[in-house]
């Protein structure tokens, strides 16, 4: 019976940990450059910002801009997977074509989104697209257009990924294991 109940405990004491948060990478306030830090670990290599230049819903705002042949891609710091549920993009001129990708830490594609200003629309004050990528390690944003002028921009990148945990798991467990030994003594004394 004892072997049981300390199986369980280690098991419930194993479980415990990180919780999944859900973050909005949005590009309000973010400076251009390589390697910017997005926040929640999470940086973009080659991040260009333009300024009131995403229509929103609700109003004009910052977003990350793309030009011809131009590539953006996220990634968190520690290596650590994340899952996509939506983002934003919004493609300038009839020539813009914007290619989203979502990778698996080996490098193998989850997911391509394709979008051509020709086919799909352009100035029309964006689209958003739910995308639900999971265990995405690196998100790409390429402007593969073959025209010139291509632009393209995106932003409101939805991600979900594990943040850290309350209790760290092995606390959790010594904490668990010293109140059940405490429960047990107090027990066999009364």
């Amino acid at each position: 019976m004892n072997k049981h109940l300390l199986a369980g405990v280690l098991t419930l004491a194993t479980t415990i940990g990180a919780q999944a948060e859900t973050l909005v990478l949005d590009f309000d306030g973010t400076a251009t450059g390589t390697n910017v830090n997005l926040g929640a670990n999470f940086i973009a290599n080659d991040l260009r910002v333009v300024g009131n230049e995403c229509f929103r819903p609700l109003a004009p705002a910052s977003c990350a801009a793309l030009n011809t042949g131009e590539t953006t891609v996220i990634t968190r710091f520690n290596g650590t997977d994340f899952d996509v549920d939506s983002y934003f993009y919004q493609l300038l001129d009839i020539g813009a074509r914007l290619e989203v990708t979502a990778r698996a830490a080996d490098g193998a594609v989850i997911g391509v989104d394709l979008f051509d200003g020709a086919l799909d629309g352009f100035a029309d004050g964006g689209n958003l697209v739910v995308s639900n990528y999971q265990n995405v390690t690196s998100l790409t944003f390429d402007n593969v257009s073959t025209v010139a002028p291509g632009n393209a921009r995106f932003d409101q990148i939805s991600v979900e990924f594990e943040g850290p945990s309350p209790v760290p798991v092995p606390a959790a467990g010594v904490m668990l294991l010293t109140a059940l030994g405490a429960a047990a003594a107090l027990r066999r004394k009364g």
